[in-house]
Formats: C-alpha cells, structure tokens, sequence
C-alpha cells in the first residue's frame, strides 16, 4: 500500500516539472513513469486485488485500475510525442514564456484523481 502512496506522490509532482521547464519536464516525467516506484505500479496493484474481499470489490477495483493504467500509458504516450516535437507549447515572441500545456496539466490532475478512487476501493 505504501509502493502505491509513493506512486500516487510522485505523479503529483508532474505539474512543478511542467512548470520548471527545466531541461525537458516530458522528459521527467517519461523517466519517472519508466523507474521505480512508478513502474511498479501494475504489479502492485494486481497484487493487491487478491486481497480484496467480495467480487464486487474486485470488479471496483479493475474498474478503476484499467482507467487508471489509460491514464498512465497515454501520460506516457503524450509526453513521447511532445519529446519528438509534436504539440509542444510555444515560447512566447514578446516575454519568452512557455505557454501552458493544458493538455498535460489537465491529463495529470485526471490520473491523480483516478488513482486516489483507486485508493478508496482498497480503503485507503
């Protein structure tokens, strides 16, 4: 439980490396998703569902685990993209700012959401 906890602090650290900008937060994020604890994740969790009590508890929790592990493989897949180029916010002509990756942003608030229902169905 405590693995998962460790996850779920970690992918709530990705907005300060989307804000820092420092050198690639897609970067970051990709290599944080790639390594320990993160890549521990589906291991974790499926080994949790055998202690999981009813079969409306287990079907709760796939439920939540596969939209989760969506979440997860496309934070993945965009953080790719945007390390090839593809969609990344531009830097501003007038102040030199990096202009927002809402998409990111939005996609990163969603996983943390996903994960802590996740955490409710195993009552944490």
């Amino acid at each position: 439980m405590l693995l998962l906890k460790d996850i779920l602090f970690t992918i709530k650290l990705y907005p300060t490396f989307l804000e820092k900008q420092d050198p690639s937060p897609y970067a970051a994020i990709r290599n944080q998703l790639r390594t320990s604890p993160g890549v521990e994740l589906r291991k974790t969790a499926k080994n949790l569902k055998k202690y999981l009590t009813s079969p409306q508890q287990v079907a709760e929790f796939e439920q939540k685990y596969d939209a989760l592990i969506d979440k997860v493989n496309e934070l993945d897949v965009i953080c790719l993209k945007r390390l090839q180029g593809e969609n990344v916010p531009q830097v501003s002509k007038r102040d030199g700012s990096v202009a927002k990756d809402v998409e990111m942003e939005q996609l990163i608030s969603s996983t943390v959401l996903d994960f802590e229902q996740l955490l409710k169905v195993i009552g944490e």
